[in-house]
């Protein structure tokens, strides 16, 4: 298995690099975007330490492709922000984590990875209110959370989340609040550098759309649950189509931030 698994991926870097030397930008994505996914099904579901080697393989190809040769701006912009995930994987894997509870390791990791998303905003001098950074109204928010209850009940029934805390008060409830950091982080990277690079540079939201949520979903396989992909699948569409209506990252970050709420912090509580 090992074997074969460095056998298909060598096969992507050759030809990606290839394809590095051709005018077709959009099949030079594609093709790292696949490698992506690859990395990441090996790291979930065989491996963690060829995940973690075939990661630092998939940082060394997209740079060898950055160096290859003249990118043209959109390509450019896609290459170096699917660099973001990988590093962030690759730290949080390297870091003795488990010593920390559940709720510190997200705040760990999503920050780690919100820094990445920050430093990559500004050597690509990414536009923040282009990118959504923008007033909405506040029966909206009200809207988007109370959608996010549901759902992340919907969801509480699919993965059956342990209690993080023995008892639900107002404490628990403003350390619970910390976990909206991963929608604010996630939206960031997913909605506003990714699906927006990837829209300029294939023209078109099917697409684009339909790339970031592979990714979406391949990022959500560590839960090992079939009926979690679909409905990461579904959300996932449903957040990539409103954004590209809307272009706000607050409104969208607060729905997927009350979804893992009401997912790990109160339906737990109240429904165990």
């Amino acid at each position: 298995m090992a074997i074969l698994s460095l056998l298909i991926w060598s096969i992507f870097i050759e030809l990606a690099l290839l394809l590095s030397l051709s005018r077709n930008e959009r099949r030079v994505a594609i093709l790292v975007v696949i490698s992506f996914l690859y990395s990441e099904i090996i790291f979930v579901l065989y491996s963690v330490p060829m995940g973690i080697a075939f990661y630092s393989l998939y940082l060394a190809l997209l740079i060898l492709i950055l160096l290859f040769k003249e990118h043209k701006l959109e390509a450019k912009n896609v290459l170096i922000v699917l660099t973001i995930l990988p590093i962030a994987r690759l730290i949080s894997s390297i870091t003795p984590l488990q010593q920390f509870s559940f709720l510190a390791r997200v705040v760990i990791v999503y920050s780690i990875m919100l820094v990445s998303a920050f430093i990559v905003a500004y050597f690509l001098k990414i536009d923040y209110k282009e990118m959504g950074h923008k007033r909405f109204k506040w029966h909206l928010a009200l809207v988007m959370i109370a959608f996010g209850a549901i759902s992340g009940l919907d969801e509480f029934f699919i993965l059956r989340p342990e209690r993080l805390f023995e008892s639900l008060n107002l404490f628990s409830i403003l350390i619970g609040l910390s976990i909206f950091i991963s929608g604010y982080v996630e939206e960031f990277i997913f909605r506003g550098l990714l699906q927006n690079s990837f829209e300029k540079l294939f023209g078109s939201l099917t697409p684009a759309l339909f790339l970031i949520t592979l990714i979406f979903c391949a990022m959500h396989l560590i839960w090992n649950n079939f009926m979690e992909i679909g409905f990461v699948l579904v959300v996932g569409l449903f957040i990539g189509f409103y954004y590209a209506k809307t272009k706000n990252i607050f409104t969208v970050s607060l729905l997927h931030g009350s979804i893992n709420f009401f997912l790990f912090i109160i339906w737990p509580y109240l429904l165990k």
